[in-house]
């Protein structure tokens, strides 16, 4: 009888713990921080060589490639001093003519340094948009009567551009392009714009 009984209490547990099933785990989780934020990094490829580059609209219809500086102490907000394609000196702080060799550089920054490429499904992007967009430097495309074809308006501060067309090839703005950019204008004199303050002028 007591050989039943234990028969009879045991037996049902066992065949309960035989068809029991475990939930399943999760399934692991891809690193998605590390993803996109690889993807917004800049890396250097050699994409597009010197002449290729140099066909890009608009260099290939420009005379001469200038930087400047301008900045307002008076407005709370600047515009580029063109106006009907006149650049207005009395505005301007600095200005720099490149030379072919600057031409290259300058094209190398824009075009052959773009997003680190990542894994299939994950996109490349990088938004380094933040302030308000209150530029003071821009590349100006001139014709041989020195007048503005065309320009590209930078706020280094904010991390904005502009462009003057939307027929100006376009760059990627990976993490560490601004950056570049700004030690490009640097290096070459412009001072207002990448390592003076907002209000402050060069004498």
């Amino acid at each position: 009888m007591r050989k039943v009984l234990f028969l009879l209490l045991f037996l049902p547990g066992v065949v309960f713990c035989q068809h029991r099933k475990l939930p399943p785990a999760p399934p692991a989780q891809p690193p998605r921080g590390k993803d996109f934020d690889r993807s917004g990094q800049c890396l250097h490829r050699d994409l597009f060589s010197n002449l290729q580059r140099r066909e890009f609209f608009p260099f290939k219809d420009t005379y001469t490639v200038k930087l400047i500086s301008f900045n307002d102490p008076k407005s709370y907000q600047n515009e580029i001093p063109v106006y009907d394609h006149i650049l207005d000196m009395n505005k301007v702080g600095e200005i720099k003519t490149l030379t072919i060799n600057g031409i290259d550089s300058l094209t190398d920054i824009l075009f052959n340094i773009g997003y680190t490429p990542v894994k299939p499904g994950r996109p490349s992007i990088y938004n380094p948009g933040g302030k308000c967009f209150n530029p003071r430097n821009a590349v100006l495309f001139m014709d041989k009567n020195d007048r503005v074809l065309e320009y590209i308006n930078i706020c280094f501060e904010c991390h904005q551009i502009e462009y003057s067309s939307d027929k100006i090839k376009r760059t990627d703005f990976c993490k560490q392009k601004f950056d570049l950019m700004k030690s490009y204008f640097l290096a070459r004199g412009i001072k207002i714009g990448t390592v003076l303050e907002t209000r402050q002028q060069v004498n």
